[in-house]
């Protein structure tokens, strides 16, 4: 069998390493973390009102919290996508 120049191997060389393509973790909790805060400040705008609170009081709640729980979400993806790489 021939040597062919588009062949790839994954054994490294001279002149070659291995890469290992990895997910960006900035990116993933970036991501959760604007995703989580914009649906929590929906989710806080069009919910029954609180007696003891304004609307904004519960936005700016619910997009906290919701934030949190979206880098966590997040969090878990990156280290799925990061063991699957």
């Amino acid at each position: 069998m021939p040597d062919d120049p588009r062949e790839t191997t994954s054994t490294p060389g001279p002149g070659r390493a291995p890469v290992r393509r990895r997910p960006d973790l900035r990116r993933f909790l970036g991501v959760g973390l604007v995703v989580g805060a914009v649906l929590g400040g929906i989710y806080g705008y069009y919910s029954p009102d609180a007696t003891s609170s304004s609307l904004g009081q519960e936005v700016v709640m619910m997009a906290a919290v919701a934030a949190l729980l979206g880098l966590l979400l997040a969090s878990v993806a990156y280290l799925v996508a990061d063991r699957r790489s």
